[in-house]
């Protein structure tokens, strides 16, 4: 009994585990690997090296990081996360190795409805499409909003297919402050739906879903789009830092701060571009050893990087595109007395993530 106790503890905390890969990636992805310069095409695409920006020849002059949003215009992103996962469990006699890669594509549109006296922008967002494409260990998987039909499956891609062509509201600051997420309503009503719950969900549980879809999946997008920004005057070579909410792993928790900074600016077609360059400097703390019903487990300190840039339009006041990526390497194990003897079982999980996002 105290064998299947550990297989099953390590499973749950293997579970956990692979869920941080995109939480790390959304929320600490001030960051990616280091780009060449960007196409000169309309849209800039950071991991393009065809055309290049021209650097501005006086690039030392202040201005501030603001959005100029305009009551009554339209602006469309492409937004793609590509993760990449390896994981391999290993016991006395037995090694499996589960190895993940997926894509998925996000094309959004936002209009804007009004600005206030304080500059906040009231836009209403629409996720157009969702396009996912996945491969779990050679078993392929795929979705496209639109496209997908069975009921199964539409069960299991629910959360992409309640926020297709479901506009809802979002307040925005003038620094790309996400104040306010509302009009969700409907998105929490057709999932709700398409899962089969009407009968069984209380107000408690469908706020709890809300907060869920909105805190934990549509904010995180979004901030990718709307990136927090200093409200003071920046220059080249400014340089700030924005503490990121702790993670815990287990008995472990991870301590993250995205450091950012002006490198230059630059020329695209008649526009003018800040070059930002984001790294990562995490902290690691809690206890590596634990004991739980038996089990012995010991967690090895995660090896968490990250770094990136982001392409800041000053002349229309948005982001243009970004890249960014974070990578983990976890590892744990854990060992009990079994009739058997002593059985011991290791984990190791790597990941690589990227975001990319592309103003069209």
């Amino acid at each position: 009994m105290k064998y299947k106790s550990l297989t099953h503890t390590l499973s749950l905390s293997l579970s956990l585990s692979l869920s941080l890969t995109l939480t790390l990636s959304l929320l600490l992805s001030s960051c990616g690997k280091k780009e060449e310069p960007v196409e000169k095409t309309g849209t800039l695409k950071p991991d393009s090296s065809v055309s290049k920006t021209l650097v501005l020849e006086n690039p030392n002059h202040s201005f501030t990081l603001s959005y100029k949003l305009e009551k009554g215009k339209n602006y469309k992103y492409r937004l793609t996360t590509q993760q990449n996962e390896s994981v391999q469990l290993q016991t006395n006699d037995t090694t499996v190795q589960n190895n993940i890669i997926q894509q998925i594509i996000y094309s959004i549109s936002f209009s804007v409805d009004r600005i206030d006296k304080n500059n906040a922008a009231e836009l209403t967002c629409n996720f157009t499409s969702v396009k996912l494409d996945a491969d779990a260990n050679g078993k392929k998987f795929k979705y496209e909003s639109g496209q997908t039909k069975n009921n199964e499956e539409l069960k299991s891609y629910s959360q992409y297919e309640s926020i297709t062509n479901n506009p809802f509201g979002i307040r925005i600051s003038k620094s790309g402050d996400i104040i306010e997420v509302f009009r969700f309503e409907q998105i929490i009503n057709k999932f709700i739906s398409i899962n089969g719950l009407q009968d069984s969900i209380n107000s408690k549980q469908k706020e709890n879903l809300r907060l869920s879809l909105t805190e934990a999946t549509i904010k995180p997008l979004l901030s990718q789009i709307f990136r927090k920004f200093p409200e003071k005057q920046v220059a080249k070579d400014s340089s700030w830092s924005i503490p990121q909410e702790a993670i815990p792993l287990a008995s472990l928790v991870i301590k993250s701060t995205s450091i950012f900074k002006i490198t230059s600016l630059e020329k695209f077609n008649s526009d003018t571009v800040a070059v930002i360059q984001g790294d990562m400097k995490t902290e690691v703390t809690g206890n590596q050893g634990a004991t739980d019903r038996g089990i012995q487990y010991y967690f090895d300190k995660p090896r968490v990087s990250g770094s990136g840039k982001i392409y800041f339009n000053l002349s229309d006041g948005r982001v243009q595109s970004s890249k960014s990526s974070t990578s983990m390497i976890n590892s744990f194990s854990a060992q009990a007395n079994s009739p058997q003897g002593l059985v011991k079982e290791t984990q190791r999980k790597s990941s690589d993530n990227t975001i990319i996002v592309e103003a069209l």
